[in-house]
């Protein structure tokens, strides 16, 4: 018998239409956290990776099944490379300043910037302090698939610095209070992607707002979403039953499909950053979005059980400097 004939299987369902779910659920990482965070500071650069391979039932690196999540602790002069089949790299400088060298560009970054790399010919980061950043790839997908994304120059190199966005985050100000506005967000693009709104034709990334005070509406949609608390204070999340209380620089996972809300009890506007895998689904017309009115009423007890609430005083209005 031929090999490729022994490796051949045959399976017949009972259930042909029965669905093959992923083993996710809601999580966060608050050993990566608290490690990235505390002092002192590594003398050689390090990334460290929010890999929840055991849980998906992978054999390689993976925060879901289609994106890999890192913390990438640089220390001045100590470049670090990131390496593997990725087509492409969402950064966010959370700390220090530095540049980054991803394919035939090399961009300087410094705090509060965020950058989207094409990653097929790897990427050197150095800084010129330490800094910390916050990176996601779409590494596990390609690895799923067996292959090398091979386009070693796409998607192009593309710098979102942050005083450019501050003026953006201003002009999202502009509708606070109003009702219709749900989810505010300044969403990254490109020029290419424009009319499709999404930051590359896998990855929709943006930034996340909400007020003080105020709740967003429970809903669901077929991307996973890995989130990066950037000012959270007195925010949480109610993801598929369970509540999530966010921290300095947290990230969590919302997994694909299941019904989440964001919710702030602080004195001041919510901030993250959101990536989700949700490009492939828009292309195909299977994004999904729908709200889960049946949430809300369970959201509003997890969150608010035990709140005394906020002093009207105490609220600040809309903004972004933090």
């Amino acid at each position: 018998m031929q090999r490729a004939a022994e490796r051949a299987r045959y399976h017949i369902p009972v259930n042909h239409f029965q669905e093959h779910a992923a083993p996710e659920a809601a999580h966060t990482f608050e050993a990566e956290r608290v490690a990235v965070l505390a002092a002192p500071w590594p003398e050689r650069s390090r990334a460290v990776a929010l890999n929840r391979a055991a849980t998906l039932g992978l054999a390689f690196a993976a925060t879901t099944p289609t994106m890999l999540a890192r913390y990438l602790q640089l220390s001045a002069g100590d470049p670090l490379e990131q390496e593997g089949p990725a087509l492409a790299c969402i950064c966010q400088v959370l700390r220090g300043r530095g540049r980054t060298l991803a394919g035939s560009e090399e961009i300087a970054w410094e705090e509060g910037d965020l950058m989207v790399l094409p990653a097929a010919a790897g990427i050197r980061h150095v800084a010129q302090h330490d800094a910390l950043l916050f990176s996601v790839t779409d590494e596990p997908l390609w690895r799923w698939l067996g292959v090398r994304a091979l386009l070693e120059d796409k998607p192009a190199a593309v710098h979102y610095p942050a005083a450019v966005l501050a003026g953006e985050m201003a002009r999202l100000d502009e509708l606070a209070g109003r009702e219709e506005a749900v989810g505010r967000a300044v969403i990254f693009t490109r020029t290419s992607l424009q009319a499709q709104h999404l930051t590359t034709p896998f990855f929709i990334a943006n930034i996340n707002t909400l007020e003080a005070g105020r709740d967003q509406r429970a809903h669901c949609h077929n991307g996973a979403a890995i989130t990066l608390s950037l000012q959270g204070e007195g925010c949480a999340s109610f993801v598929d039953g369970r509540r999530i209380d966010w921290a300095p620089f947290g990230v969590m996972v919302t997994p694909a499909g299941k019904p989440h809300s964001h919710h702030n009890r602080g004195p001041r506007t919510m901030h993250s950053l959101v990536i989700q895998d949700s490009g492939f689904y828009q292309h195909a017309g299977v994004a999904g979005f729908r709200f889960a009115p049946a949430e809300d009423e369970r959201a509003a007890r997890a969150i608010d059980e035990g709140n005394v609430g906020i002093a009207p005083s105490a609220v600040a209005p809309p903004g972004h400097s933090a």
